[in-house]
């Protein structure tokens, strides 16, 4: 009933890029979750905090959605991170 956004965001680190990670992220655009926006970022810094990369993703699935929705943001938020360790946590939380 109200506008919602499903997310998913995964990071993968390879020692191929010299030990760089890739954050990926994907977000439904419409309300039957059918149609999605993603993004796939390397990041810079071997060790970089995944927060950056998915601010900036995050702000553009947001605009997404919105230009897809008549220019309505979500109303709700459901978002899946996969291979969250011990130690992050709390800064996931």
């Amino acid at each position: 009933d109200k506008p919602t956004m499903v997310c998913g965001m995964d990071v993968f680190h390879s020692t191929v890029l010299g030990k760089k990670s890739v954050l990926a992220l994907t977000a439904s655009v419409n309300n039957s979750a059918t149609k999605y926006f993603s993004s796939c970022v390397i990041q810079g810094d071997s060790g970089a905090e995944a927060a950056t990369s998915l601010h900036a993703g995050m702000v553009k699935a947001l605009e997404a959605f919105k230009k897809a929705n008549g220019g309505t943001y979500p109303a709700r938020l459901i978002f899946y991170r996969d291979g969250v360790g011990e130690g992050q946590v709390a800064p996931v939380c």
